[in-house]
């Protein structure tokens, strides 16, 4: 099992570049040091997104992977949208404690989180490959 790290590093860089062109093209100055734990915050996110993809993809297969992994992104994205519905706020208000955070501690804290859904992600996997008959 491979989570490729050359690969998350390439999705890293690209979403670090978007993110930082977004922030450039609001013609605002852009403090390069204050962005450093929002764009390294991109980097275990990246990784969990890898590791969700491995267990599924050897559960269903490629091509059909890539539909359940849309489907489980669509349906993050409609849970939250109803969380937002069922609590009559916006979903922004719901996470605005984050922009209190340090940034530091919050990519402290997204590094152990991904690290154990790493781990997790890794346990399924060989939990899967023991099970298929070759």
């Amino acid at each position: 099992m491979n989570f490729d790290p050359i690969g998350i590093m390439v999705s890293w860089l690209v979403a670090a570049g978007l993110y930082m062109v977004s922030e450039m093209r609001q013609q605002m100055p852009v403090d390069m040091v204050s962005q450093i734990p929002v764009v390294l915050v991109f980097l275990p996110v990246t990784a969990l997104l890898i590791a969700l993809l491995i267990p599924i993809q050897l559960i269903f297969g490629v091509e059909k992977s890539r539909v359940v992994v849309s489907g489980v992104c669509g349906a993050i994205g409609v849970s939250v949208i109803a969380f937002a519905k069922l609590v009559k706020t916006n979903v922004l208000s719901a996470f605005s404690f984050l922009n209190h955070m340090n940034g530091w501690i919050l990519a402290g804290i997204t590094v152990v989180v991904t690290v154990l859904l790493i781990l997790l992600s890794y346990a399924i996997s060989v939990r899967i490959m023991e099970k298929k008959e070759f």
